[in-house]
């Protein structure tokens, strides 16, 4: 299995995940196994460069083969405008940072302006239209949002998997066993409980860019932050929430997520046109 870092919401801030790719490039080489990057959503919006945001993912998953986009709801709304599907959660997009990234393109704002950036950026439209819903490594669970843990995941709507915060955030037992990595959600620091690993800080506002990392050699959960803007991200602790105990078992032996019968293709699921 690969080493794994989960990387949360960035938001336009395309300075801040050039300094968490260079933390991630030189950790890597202190690993056994080959790296892949899971980018768990809302690349876009808020923050001031969307576009270079998206370039570097792109550059970044071709980079480490296995790599992989898991659409956010602010990727979807920004899709869906470049579609000219998005209806009335327009003004909703707008108001939340889609105006900064339609500056980020350099096209003039109007009404036709996502149709431009689409016709002008096939790539980034083709990119976006490609995401992943969700991946799973036995009960390990990568997602923007979440997950409804009362539903086998093949039951979710694509809403659920970018959308969802409550009951979700609030469910930390470990019942049902799978660990959800996730975003979404904003924590000042990174939070773990015994069934999810938050890793949303709010990089658009606070300069903090954080990834989770799931290194199968050692058995063990790693994190890493930016410290702002315009600093390098190094190792940083999580806050461990709900039971303190189990929490810390999930970051010190992660194998027992993945206990169920290997995955060969660990399920990529498309979003569904």
């Amino acid at each position: 299995m690969n080493t794994i870092y989960a990387i949360g919401d960035i938001h336009g801030q395309s300075g801040l995940l050039k300094s968490l790719l260079r933390f991630i490039r030189k950790d890597a080489e202190t690993r056994a196994n080959d790296p892949v990057l899971y980018f768990l959503g809302d690349l876009v919006d808020r923050g001031p460069d969307s576009r270079g945001t998206i370039n570097l993912v792109m550059k970044a998953i071709e980079e480490f083969p296995g790599s992989r986009f898991h659409i956010g709801n602010h990727d979807k709304w920004f899709l869906e405008a470049m579609e000219g599907t998005i209806g009335s959660d327009i003004l909703s997009w707008a108001r939340h940072g889609g105006i900064a990234t339609l500056e980020s393109y350099d096209v003039p704002i109007t009404d036709a302006a996502p149709q431009v950036v689409a016709r002008t950026y096939p790539d980034h439209f083709k990119f976006l239209k490609s995401a992943s819903l969700y991946t799973r490594h036995g009960g390990m669970v990568f997602a923007h949002a979440g997950i409804d843990r009362t539903l086998p995941l093949a039951d979710h709507s694509e809403r659920t998997f970018m959308w969802i915060r409550e009951p979700f955030l609030s469910m930390d037992s470990p019942g049902d066993g799978r660990v959800v990595f996730h975003g979404h959600t904003i924590f000042k620091n990174i939070v773990v409980s015994p069934n999810r690993v938050a890793i949303d800080t709010g990089s658009f506002a606070t300069g903090i860019l954080s990834c989770a990392i799931h290194d199968p050699a050692v058995n063990g959960i790693f994190f890493a932050s930016t410290k702002g803007f315009n600093t390098e991200a190094d190792f940083v602790d999580p806050v461990l929430v709900g039971d303190v105990e189990l929490a810390r078992a999930l970051i010190e032996n992660p194998a027992r997520y993945l206990e169920e019968p290997a995955i060969e293709n660990p399920s990529f699921h498309l979003l569904r046109t």
